[in-house]
């Protein structure tokens, strides 16, 4: 079984959160952006895990060069998602669906098969519903 998550790492003394995030996703992916945009800090479980996640969401990315994984993320595959795939995506309503990467971007990449079965990170299933609601302004209506 396939887990997919986001880029991530730590923030380490020298850096900016935004910096970390810059330097993650070229790592992890090979992408480079334009810009990122702070979306929201949160805790897994802030009873037993004291890391915070800084959530980014990353404009006009392109692809420059390759990821330089760890050994640890070594066999990791780059996968793409449409964002207007991801409330079906983590739905019980669908069972597969195709995939591009969830910048706002239209993005030619690797296609293939994810479950929701496969995103099961509470970090990852926040970012992507906060990219989403972000990108296709839900939620931003003001009541008269």
């Amino acid at each position: 079984r396939q887990i997919g998550n986001l880029p991530g790492g730590r923030v380490d003394n020298r850096q900016t959160a935004e910096m970390a995030a810059r330097k993650e996703l070229k790592e992890e992916t090979g992408y480079t952006a334009e810009s990122f945009e702070r979306l929201y800090e949160t805790f897994s479980n802030p009873t037993r895990v004291t890391d915070k996640a800084i959530i980014f969401l990353a404009y006009n990315i392109k692809k420059d060069g390759s990821p330089k994984l760890s050994n640890t993320e070594k066999g990791s595959e780059v996968i793409t998602i449409n964002l207007e795939d991801v409330p079906r995506l983590l739905s019980d309503e669908i069972e597969k669906i195709g995939f591009k990467f969830i910048w706002p971007n239209n993005l030619s990449g690797q296609t293939g098969e994810l479950t929701k079965y496969d995103i099961c990170d509470s970090t990852t299933i926040a970012a992507l519903m906060l990219a989403h609601r972000k990108i296709f302004k839900i939620g931003s209506e003001t009541k008269e």
